[in-house]
Parts: C-alpha cells; sequence; structure tokens
C-alpha cells in the first residue's frame, strides 16, 4: 500500500517542482528586462560651410655661412734642386780627390779595326763605335784606393746596341764588374754591314781598366 503511494505522489511532486521553478526564472528575467537601460545615439550635425584653419609649419630657412675675411697668409715653398756636380768631393777618408780618375782603357783582341773604316766595294763593314759611356769608379774602391780591370765579352746587334755582356775576367773581384756593365750597357755601333745588310756581330771583347792617377 505504501509502495502504491509513493509511486503515484512522486510524478505529481516533481512536476509541481518543475512549475515552481519556471515560475521563478520568469520572474527574474523580467525584472531584468526592466532594469536595463536603452542605449541611445547623440548625433551632432555639422555644418559642411564651417571653414577648417589649417596651420602650414614651414621649415626654417639654413642661417647662411658667414665668410671669414680674415686674411690667410700664404706660403710659397721653394724647392731647390742642386745640379748634380761629377767632380764634387766626396767625403772619404785618406783619399785625394782632385786627382782625375781614367777609368777606361780598350783594345780588341783578333779585331783589326783600322783609324778610317773601310768599306769594301761589295757593301761589307765592321762595327763603327759612335758612343761609348765612361764607367764611374765605384766610391768603394775609391775610399780602399784600389785600381783593377775588367774583361768583358759582348754582341752588337742589328740595332748597333749591345747586349749579352758576360764578364770573363776581373781584378780585384767584386768590385768593378757593376760599374763597367752599367758603362757597356749604354755603349751604340753602326752595325756590321754584309751585302749593305746589319748583321749580329758576336763575341766582341773589351778590358775596362780602373786607375787612379798619381
Amino acid at each position: 500500500m505504501r509502495f502504491l503511494l509513493a509511486c503515484l505522489g512522486a510524478p505529481v511532486i516533481s512536476f509541481g517542482l518543475l512549475l515552481f521553478m519556471a515560475g521563478l526564472i520568469n520572474k527574474e528575467v523580467s525584472e531584468h528586462k526592466h532594469n536595463e537601460e536603452t542605449p541611445y545615439f547623440d548625433l551632432v550635425m555639422i555644418n559642411q560651410d564651417e571653414s577648417v584653419t589649417r596651420k602650414i609649419r614651414r621649415k626654417p630657412e639654413p642661417p647662411k655661412p658667414v665668410q671669414d675675411t680674415t686674411a690667410v697668409p700664404t706660403e710659397t715653398l721653394k724647392t731647390s734642386i742642386p745640379n748634380p756636380n761629377v767632380n764634387a768631393s766626396l767625403d772619404l777618408p785618406n783619399v785625394d780627390l782632385s786627382r782625375s780618375v781614367t777609368a777606361m782603357a780598350i783594345y780588341l783582341p783578333g779585331i783589326k779595326t783600322p783609324a778610317v773604316p773601310a768599306i769594301a766595294q761589295s757593301g761589307d763593314m765592321t762595327a763603327i763605335p759612335l758612343y761609348r759611356a765612361e764607367p764611374r769608379y765605384p766610391r768603394k774602391a775609391l775610399r780602399l784606393r784600389k785600381q783593377g780591370y775588367v774583361l768583358l765579352s759582348f754582341d752588337i746587334n742589328e740595332a748597333g746596341r749591345v747586349n749579352n755582356i758576360e764578364v770573363l775576367e776581373a781584378a780585384p773581384k767584386h768590385l768593378f764588374e757593376k760599374a763597367a756593365r752599367q758603362a757597356l750597357k749604354k755603349w751604340k755601333y753602326k752595325p756590321m754591314l754584309i751585302d749593305g745588310k746589319p748583321i749580329t756581330q758576336t763575341g766582341q771583347k773589351i778590358r775596362l781598366d780602373f786607375k787612379m792617377d798619381a
């Protein structure tokens, strides 16, 4: 009997609770809507005839450079180049440079060159020296008061220039060779002619003597 009553009363009680809860929810929603404020918009109309004032900013002009009127003294540099004097005195101990230096004694062994070159009718002619540069006496040799000689071999090409210079003999060694070679490089010849055509003349020899006059 109790079980039957419980089964019949349970649905009634549940339905009543649902109605009660629904009524509470509707009441809260209505109160919330009533208390909520309605938003509004304030529209302000702007007259198009009103002028708008704009401020234009201009970039300030840079200050003009002030010219310095102070006179700046100018200095003229004059470089004097002394003319080289070949006979200038050298500061060398125990050497009397007032004496002349003979630095060239030449011979050509095996080559007979007449005082006036003879030109054959066929157009043959031996090489004729046109310019001979005198070698410079080395300072070391002057300081040591050394004398000596250098025997050189060389060729004369078709243009009359000296090439293929070789030192055959020197006394003393490693003292006069450089000066002798430098001088011989500057020599110029009228080349040897065979049938009127210049040819290279090889196997030439020359001896340069380096002597100090007493």
